[in-house]
């Protein structure tokens, strides 16, 4: 099953609290796409490679032999145009791109200095990477945790500000309890994942319709 909202050609970003599971949706999803005989690749900055490979194949049935259509890079040190470059160079063999997560790529890439207009070129790089090479590519990025639910999705609306065309990028939340139920009313976000224990519930915030549980 689907959970994160991804297109060939767009960029997705997905924003949250540390905590509610991004890392793990993400390789969710990315077992989803392996069984699907789809090529993936992931640039892990958060955990090693034995880390993904067992979570797929452990937490989330993927077979030995599925394993072999997804790449994951262990990036420490791995800075954006290097990035860029490995994904150019794999473009025809991948449907989808992970990245885990923004604020490392960040520091692999500018050193500790926190500038706004350096995580906004990230974005819009990577924006534009997406749709030269034709993949889908899925950025997860992480919110400070004592973000007001505004002040979270102004964050996100100003992650995709500098991109060549704002409105391609797929704005994704994920929240949980009291979050959840404010930002579903947002429409500038249009996905959110709801984040309830061990259950998941999924939503377009924009028309809401169905709801999937795992």
């Amino acid at each position: 099953m689907e959970i994160i909202k991804l297109e060939k050609g767009r960029l997705s970003v997905l924003l949250g609290k540390s905590g509610l599971g991004k890392s793990t949706i993400s390789v969710y999803n990315a077992a989803g796409e392996l069984r699907e005989g789809k090529g993936v690749l992931y640039f892990s900055y958060e955990y090693c490679q034995s880390i993904i490979y067992n979570k797929l194949h452990s937490h989330f049935g993927v077979k030995w032999t599925e394993l072999f259509k997804i790449n994951v890079v262990d990036c420490a040190g791995v800075a954006l145009d290097e990035l860029c470059h490995i994904v150019k160079m794999r473009a025809n063999q991948v449907d989808s791109v992970y990245i885990d997560y923004l604020d490392l790529l960040r520091s692999a890439t500018y050193g500790e200095a926190k500038n706004v207009e350096d995580i906004t070129g990230i974005v819009a790089t990577l924006a534009k990477l997406a749709k030269e090479c034709n993949v889908a590519i899925i950025l997860l990025a992480q919110a400070d945790a004592n973000c007001e639910v505004q002040d979270m999705v102004n964050g996100l609306n100003n992650l995709v500000s500098t991109c060549e065309d704002p409105n391609k990028v797929i704005k994704m939340f994920i929240g949980r309890d009291k979050l959840f139920h404010s930002i579903i009313h947002c429409e500038d976000i249009s996905h959110v994942i709801w984040v309830d224990g061990s259950n998941l519930e999924h939503f377009s915030s924009i028309n809401i319709k169905e709801t999937y549980k795992d």
